[in-house]
């Protein structure tokens, strides 16, 4: 064993005995302690969740899993529930059986979504196989308060600390920002239900002046979550003025902040260069093996992805073969497994490429505007699976999308706005998201975000430092599948 090994391992004794000695051989006045062995697909945050703990605390006790933990490992947990709690949490099991959906399992066992997904990470709304064997957790509200009385119950719901969020856009004649502050409320109420207490303050910012008048009288201190700013001057003003307390979450834009005045900004949307630098490797990888094609027309000006595209054949030493679809009307000679990349986003050139490839042995990759462009395009489109890329998507005819546009019906008595991205959605999305995080990992939720279940209906969600600024960006697109047999697959990437 080396040197490094034998420090550890003495570093683990010293904290084991200094545990021990302060539990009385396994009890403390805070939890007991007890060993966990690791499970496949177990994180470090649902094991900290199973024995009702914190991230943190594990990690004081074994400092060595901040690097990885596998299958087999041996963990000692600060546990703050009895061994009948958590021993409900390891047996209950159920197996997804054909038409079930996060929504279903999580009634049928008085659990919440948010429960379900923590104790079983890899699961999401939109990744449910069939099959597969879940951990079904035990409730919430057994944990905490079901032996306490009602007036018990209130004072610890009112002891719980909230979480403090600010939201500033311009509503007044935005439909699409009101749909997203509706969307958050909607992510706010199932959060709540999951017993996290939230405080929101919604401000109307129609222009710069009005936001420096805000900023001015200290609205930015005391939130946890400050989220909003349109333009460039708003987003770097709530920048400059944000105390190092909270987080600041820039929800639309997608420029690429180099010289704002904080380090603790997040930018949710990507700009489309990053997305394509990130697509096309994973596109590499699911066509190894494939002969690649461009196609297009003289009038079609190439973007970024057939650019990259181009540039990365060419770096390997592989062929760049050329459709020319204003010289050939019909491409009938192309081998099976082949795929065809059309060197734009235009509707046009789609529709040409349909129409001209011949028969569907073939298949087609395209771009995220595809979805925009209606049904009888991606009928077109299913012909040939073809699939895209995109840092959006929503699907409403999946279970979940079709559960949250009732719902919004319900509430707000009118239909979601026909846009892309849906704005009720990416409010869903976000609220969900960054109110759970911080509850549970506070301002190390920009460093800790890989601990969180990314399971948005539209958007998915894992922050890395940004390589041009220091604030944070999300890192997780999508490959969209339009399949033959008229299911849609979607794979977070």
């Amino acid at each position: 064993m080396n040197i490094k090994g034998i420090k550890l391992k003495v570093t683990l004794l010293l904290i084991l005995c200094w545990s021990i000695s302060q539990a009385g051989l396994g009890q403390t006045n805070k939890g007991r302690l007890v060993e966990h062995i690791v499970r496949k697909s177990e994180t470090v945050y649902s094991i900290a969740q199973r024995y009702g703990t914190s991230v943190e605390k594990v990690y004081e006790l074994n400092p060595w899993a901040k690097d990885k933990i596998k299958d087999g490992d041996k963990l000692m947990v600060l546990s703050t529930l009895d061994s009948l709690e958590i021993a409900s949490q390891q047996t209950r099991t159920h197996r997804i059986e054909a038409g079930e959906t996060v929504y279903r399992i999580c009634r049928m066992y008085d659990i919440s979504e948010e429960a379900l997904l923590r104790a079983n990470p890899g699961i999401s709304a939109s990744h449910f196989p069939i099959g597969v064997e879940l951990r079904i957790p035990a409730s919430t509200t057994t944990h905490t308060t079901d032996s306490l009385s009602h007036e018990e119950r209130e004072e610890h719901k009112a002891k719980r600390e909230a979480i403090k969020v600010l939201l500033m856009l311009p509503f007044k004649g935005m439909p699409r920002h009101v749909e997203f502050y509706e969307g958050f409320l909607m992510g706010m109420n199932d959060l709540k239900k999951d017993g996290i207490s939230i405080n929101l303050t919604a401000l109307d910012i129609p222009d710069l002046n009005t936001l420096k008048h805000h900023v001015s009288s200290g609205i930015l201190y005391g939130h946890d979550l400050v989220i909003g700013g349109i333009s460039d001057d708003q987003i770097q003003l709530i920048a400059s003025k944000m105390p190092s307390e909270g987080l600041y979450v820039i929800p639309f834009s997608s420029q690429e902040y180099s010289n704002l005045k904080a380090s603790n900004f997040i930018r949710i949307n990507q700009p489309a260069r990053e997305v394509v630098a990130r697509a096309i490797p994973k596109f590499l990888d699911k066509y190894n093996g494939y002969k690649i094609y461009l196609a297009g027309r003289n009038q079609d000006r190439e973007e970024p992805f057939a650019d990259e595209l181009k540039k990365s054949l060419k770096q390997s030493g592989s062929d760049v073969r050329y459709i020319d679809l204003d010289r050939q009307t019909t491409v009938n000679d192309l081998p099976a497994r082949s795929v065809v990349v059309p060197v734009s986003s235009s509707r046009d050139l789609g529709l040409k490429l349909f129409s001209a490839i011949s028969h569907n042995n073939c298949t087609i990759f395209g771009y995220p505007q595809w979805q925009s462009y209606g049904t009888d395009f991606l009928s077109k489109a299913r012909k040939y699976n073809a699939t895209i890329y995109s840092s959006f998507f929503f699907d409403p005819e999946s279970p979940d999308g079709k559960l949250f546009l009732t719902k919004y019906r319900a509430w707000f008595n009118k239909k979601t706005g026909n846009n892309y991205p849906k704005f009720s959605v990416l409010g869903y999305d976000m609220a969900r998201y960054f109110i759970r995080g911080y509850a549970s990992l506070g301002l190390e939720l920009t460093t800790h975000s890989h601990l969180l279940p990314s399971d948005g209906l539209q958007l998915d969600i894992e922050l890395d430092r940004m390589v041009e600024a220091n604030g944070f960006g999300n890192m997780k697109f999508y490959f969209v599948t339009y399949a033959q047999d008229g299911s849609i697959q979607r794979i977070s990437l």
